[in-house]
Order: structure tokens, then sequence, then C-alpha cells
């Protein structure tokens, strides 16, 4: 499927892991064949905010899209109810207005859409 070491560490929160691969010159940005995602995407969407800090401080881009579904970082921290990496995400000026290429909708809508009240009143006051 074309995820690299760093992919599966950042999915899984392998902080020391992704350190270690970052050290060693590992892409940040390189996106997976299968569904082009980022490591950050990884790391938001399975809920890893250490992880999606980590990423980010070494300038990984969390206003990047991923390809066929093209959502954010934010999107998919927002779809899974994560809400420490949705707060980590807006006060580091995540674009809470993106809109994902296939549905063409914000974060707000994957929340609401999952029931996630918490982060759903969370990107209402951002």
């Amino acid at each position: 499927n074309g995820m690299t070491p760093l992919h599966f560490a950042a999915s899984n929160g392998r902080n020391t892991a992704v350190k270690f691969l970052i050290g060693c010159g590992a892409r940040i940005d390189t996106r997976c064949r299968s569904n082009e995602m980022k490591p950050i995407h990884f790391a938001a969407k399975y809920g890893h905010v250490t992880t999606t800090r980590l990423l980010h401080d070494h300038s990984a881009d969390i206003n990047a899209f991923s390809g066929r579904e093209g959502m954010t970082p934010l999107h998919y921290a927002a779809q899974m109810g994560h809400e420490d990496v949705v707060k980590f995400l807006c006060s580091n000026n995540a674009n809470f207005m993106a809109r994902c290429r296939w549905h063409q909708m914000i974060p707000l809508h994957y929340a609401a859409r999952n029931n996630h009240e918490v982060v759903v009143r969370m990107l209402v006051l951002y």
C-alpha cells in the first residue's frame, strides 16, 4: 500500500520511532500510495496528539489535503472525535473551514455527523 515506516510509526503513536526515523532523514511529507495520506494525517486520525505535535514541530503541513478524499488532519480528528488533537490543530492555525474534495464538507460537518458533541462545540468556538 506504499506506507513507509514513518507512516506506520505515526499511525500507532510510536513517538520514539517517529523521532528516530526523522533523525535518519525520513521525509515527513511523503504520501502513501493507496490513499495519499501523510504521516500527520495518520497521527490525527488515530488520535495521537503527541505524535501530531511532534510531526508539526518538524514542519509537517497541518493543512495538507489527503489525495482521494481530500481531507486535512483536522477533518480526520474531527471525524473520529479526538478532542485533544482537534484542540492542538486549531490552536496551531489549522484551517477549520477547509472543505474536503469528496463531499465538500468542513471538519464541523464530520464531527456533527458522528455525534462528537464536544468537538462540535470546540469547532464552533474557533
